[in-house]
Order: structure tokens, then sequence, then C-alpha cells
């Protein structure tokens, strides 16, 4: 029992996380009509909203597994839009160093700027 316990612990400690990719070269980002689409409709919006989502990047170099990690303010539907909009963009299957981006994760940061209208 003790040495089950001992080869798991050591096997998770060799675990290595996909790097993440820190300069994004991409493809294709959504459009003002994507984001326009998705927008929450609020009475009163705020004037800015930051949101950070993390996802995987697949060997296509496309978005999975997205979440967010941040959103200012929270729970007025900004996280569930930016989800929303993770299909749309697209990276080239090697990163700016030439390196596969598959696997690996990315962070996107997305800011709404609500004008008055």
């Amino acid at each position: 029992m003790i040495l089950l316990l001992t080869t798991l612990l050591l096997a998770s400690s060799t675990v290595v996380e996909a790097p993440m990719v820190t300069r994004p070269a991409w493809l294709r980002t959504p459009t003002a009509e994507d984001i326009g689409r998705v927008t929450p409709q609020l009475e009163r919006p705020p004037a800015e909203v930051h949101i950070l989502m993390v996802c995987r990047i697949t060997a296509a170099g496309g978005l999975e597994a997205c979440s967010i990690r941040s959103e200012d303010p929270p729970g007025l539907g900004y996280g569930p839009a930016a989800l929303a909009l993770a299909p749309i963009f697209r990276m080239p299957e090697v990163d700016l160093d030439g390196r596969p981006v598959a696997g690996r994760t990315v962070q996107i940061p997305i800011v709404w700027k609500n004008t008055p209208e």
C-alpha cells in the first residue's frame, strides 16, 4: 500500500503541464458583428468589462476546453459571451518560434467597451 502511494506521488510530480503560448499569431479572431451577436443586452451596461479566457489549442489551431479565469465586473453574462466566441479563434499550427501549438494553452484577454448610444 505504501509503495503504491509513493509510486502515485512520484508519477504525479513528473507530469508537466503543456507550456502556454504567450505570443499568439491569430489567423482568425471574432469580428465586431460576432461580438455584437453575443454581447449581453443590459439596460445599463458597465462602461468596460474585462475578461480573461484560457483555452487549450487543438492540432488544427482551434480552441477547446475554454474557461473564464477572471471577469470584472462578474455575473453580467460577459463570461458566457466570451466562451461563445471561442470557436471563432484560429491560429497557425506553430507559434511564432516555430513550435507546435497543439495541446498547449493560451490566455485571451477580452475587453468590452460599452459606449452610450
